[in-house]
């Protein structure tokens, strides 16, 4: 049971602790299918009276001191690889280095393996399972296609950023690249025991996107994208002076929030109070946000 306390000024950090240790019980639960975790975290993320800058901890796991963001089944992994380029000394006014080689999208989907829940990164390679030899752990993963080394898909998976990143012009250091860690068990996550972890050949850097609809077109977010940086894809955000709304200037935006009610689990939507200006665009958008401008 996680019960806030009727008055304490740290009450927040008390229910965070709460929460993951309800997590952790849960997942340590003989009985709950591996994978299914992600969904109960999420039907508690739509209920709970959240700050604005928890939401992204409660439905992802964002852990912003740390680096690391929980990957899901429905996310959309893009990947903008770096290649090394390598220049002749004799050529004074260039320097050797990684440079831009394009992007890649991988779908995150889930896929049954035997009572387990899975995540991989293609819907159509899960089916096939082909065999891969690739040390993706020591040499990195080229492509999707080298994610299906037997002992990687797990039924969680964690992105995790290095602290330091590595130099664009000199080598890369497999410790200094971003990392996808999977496990069994989220606990086994939280203590990198019993993982499987690789990264993207390269100096790759490796966002998790999520899908929300925008004037009723599916559009792809990154992960942390907030209402005032989507909108400033279609209208002018501007510099309000005092006692001027800024709501009232950019048209009075409408969003709705998926939620899932009754013991039937109905799917329903609910629009968001926007009303205060501060801090209603910082708002951090997630998987199914509808928005009308």
């Amino acid at each position: 049971t996680i019960t806030p306390p009727e008055s304490s000024d740290n009450w927040l950090d008390q229910l965070k602790t709460d929460y993951d240790n309800f997590i952790t019980q849960l997942d340590t639960n003989s009985n709950l299918i591996p994978g299914t975790l992600t969904l109960v975290k999420t039907r508690i993320a739509e209920r709970m009276p959240l700050l604005v800058e928890e939401i992204l901890y409660y439905y992802y796991g964002l852990d912003s001191v740390n680096g690391y963001v929980d990957l899901q089944a429905g996310m959309r992994l893009r990947v903008d690889y770096q290649n090394y380029q390598f220049v002749h000394p004799a050529q004074s006014t260039a320097n050797s280095g990684f440079v831009g080689s394009g992007t890649s999208y991988y779908s995150l989907n889930s896929y049954r393996d035997g009572t387990n829940l899975m995540i991989n990164f293609d819907g159509f390679l899960s089916q096939i399972q082909p065999y891969v030899t690739t040390d993706i752990a020591t040499v990195g993963a080229g492509s999707s296609l080298d994610t299906f080394k037997v002992g990687y898909q797990k039924p969680y998976l964690r992105l995790v950023y290095p602290s330091l990143a590595a130099p664009s012009a000199g080598s890369l250091d497999p410790g200094q690249a971003a990392t996808i860690m999977g496990a069994a068990t989220v606990t086994d996550l939280d203590k990198k025991t019993n993982v499987a972890s690789f990264y993207f050949r390269g100096r790759a850097t490796v966002i998790p996107e999520i899908t929300v609809v925008l004037q009723e077109q599916p559009v792809f977010v990154p992960v942390g994208t907030t209402l005032r940086q989507l909108m400033e894809q279609r209208v002018s955000i501007p510099s309000v002076s005092l006692g001027e709304s800024l709501l009232h200037s950019t048209g009075k935006p409408r969003l709705s929030r998926l939620l899932h009610e009754g013991v039937s689990n109905e799917p329903s939507y609910r629009f968001i109070y926007l009303d205060v200006d501060s801090p209603v665009l910082d708002l951090p958008l997630v998987k199914g946000d509808r928005i009308v401008l």
